[in-house]
């Protein structure tokens, strides 16, 4: 059984190399990145693309992807797209909010598909939900739009259903951390393997000897 283990070890060895090959950022004849890091708001951006034929020539090519969230809208009638967060503000202030500052406070922005340049937001509506809950669509000049929620809030708690308004947060994930799950999920399987291998290799020594054992006391 000791074969056995070293078999095991390669393989595990073996698939932790892969596992680093796998998540590693660069790669040996093709890399893909964004040209702008941008790629944690929603938009389309250009993103670099390049190779190496056979004949050792590079080859490259920009190609445009469209990043999209939750409250992204994409109007193929129109090339246009919009996105905006919900989000909060102090009492009584909401409905007094002017077109850019309410586009600031929900990050709100339109651009072309195609080409990924801005597009000018033209018009809202406020509408009134609930006592200092408001519902807020942004629109561009063609009609794209998208609609998101607005909270006022104050230190006391406010009669809102917290689960049917809840404020959406959006968190850089570390890629990091991403990385080390995968790994994780990756190798439990062959971690489990492991073990089970390692604990039959033990029962049958165990078989072994009592054999070994039983054999010698008949013999004597």
């Amino acid at each position: 059984m000791s074969r056995t283990y070293t078999f095991v070890s390669r393989i595990v060895m073996l698939c932790m190399l892969l596992a680093y090959v796998f998540l590693s950022v660069s790669f040996a004849d093709e890399e893909i990145r964004l040209i702008e890091d941008e790629s944690m708001q929603a938009g389309t951006y250009p993103v670099y693309l390049s190779d190496v034929d056979p004949n050792g020539n590079e080859i490259s090519k920009v190609i445009r992807v469209t990043v999209v969230f939750p409250n992204t809208v994409q109007n193929q009638e129109t090339n246009e797209a919009i996105d905006a967060s919900d989000f909060k503000s102090t009492i009584n202030t909401v409905e007094a909010m002017p077109l850019d500052e309410l586009i600031k406070k929900s990050k709100a922005k339109a651009w072309n598909i195609l080409t990924g340049e801005k597009v000018p937001i033209t018009n809202f509506v406020v509408e009134k939900k609930e006592n200092h809950i408001f519902k807020i669509t942004f629109s561009t000049e063609k009609g794209t739009s998208t609609t998101v929620n607005a909270i006022e809030f104050q230190d006391e708690l406010l009669p809102y259903n917290r689960a049917q308004y809840k404020i959406e947060e959006r968190y850089e994930l570390n890629t990091k951390v991403i990385s080390l799950i995968i790994l994780v999920a990756a190798l439990a399987p062959i971690s489990i393997g492991f073990y089970l291998v390692k604990q039959i290799d033990t029962k049958i020594n165990e078989t072994y000897e009592y054999i070994y054992y039983s054999s010698d006391q008949e013999n004597k």
